[in-house]
């Protein structure tokens, strides 16, 4: 082939249309907006005159960095399209509501109880930056109901609870937490034992047995 004999268009060849296409992350949220810049480049055949015979011809399609390039311009539509669906879709990522809460007690005249309570929530970043927060919606076929990351988290007293990332670490501390939850109602068990039960109330109408530590 003599120098400068081009067999196929230069660069992405020409740009024949923009395509507009919106990503939509979340249902009911705003959609990523982008722009798909279509190019056409042609194959040459070799010959001595010019212009050079077409031999045939390929899109090139780019957007936001990705590249999809084929002779069938609906099948690179679709694959830019999927890639793009992919590329913006929400990582999600675990998180852990986390709480002491009262127990509840059903048929019992009296008492009161102590519950330890993480619950699993999911975060993730959208395309303009904003934080959203992912549950389970188990009242409406265990759908999804995705909403803002709450500037705080907060239990129906409206005291404010911790939210933690759910890494194997913060899960194992967790679980060491719940153990010794476990251990003290033993030993509180002991305290109301029919053996124990008359001197413990003793004490504590004495105003003894502070389990709460005084703050300075």
């Amino acid at each position: 082939m003599a120098r400068g004999d081009l067999s196929k268009s230069p660069g992405n060849g020409k740009k024949i249309d923009t395509l507009c296409y919106e990503v939509v992350q979340v249902d009911g949220f705003e959609p990523v907006r982008l722009l798909i810049d279509v190019f056409m480049s042609k194959n040459f055949g070799h010959s001595e005159s010019t212009p050079k015979p077409v031999t045939g011809a390929s899109f090139n399609l780019i957007c936001e960095g990705e590249r999809v390039e084929g002779t069938d311009i609906n099948a690179c539509i679709t694959a830019m399209r999927s890639k793009l669906d992919k590329r913006f879709a929400i990582k999600w990522t675990r998180w852990l509501k986390v709480s002491i809460e009262r127990s509840r007690l059903y048929d019992v005249s009296g008492g009161t109880g102590i519950e330890l309570q993480w619950k699993e929530v999911e975060r993730g970043k959208a395309f303009d930056g904003s934080d959203l927060m992912r549950t389970i919606n188990l009242h409406g076929g265990k759908t999804w109901k995705i909403e803002p990351w709450p500037e705080y988290f907060k239990n129906r007293r409206g005291k404010t609870l911790a939210c933690i990332e759910s890494t194997e670490e913060n899960l194992a501390a967790l679980e060491e937490f719940k153990q010794k939850i476990d251990q003290m109602r033993v030993v509180l068990a002991d305290f109301v034992s029919p053996e124990k039960i008359d001197e413990t109330l003793r004490i504590i109408s004495n105003g003894g047995m502070n389990l709460i530590p005084h703050h300075q």
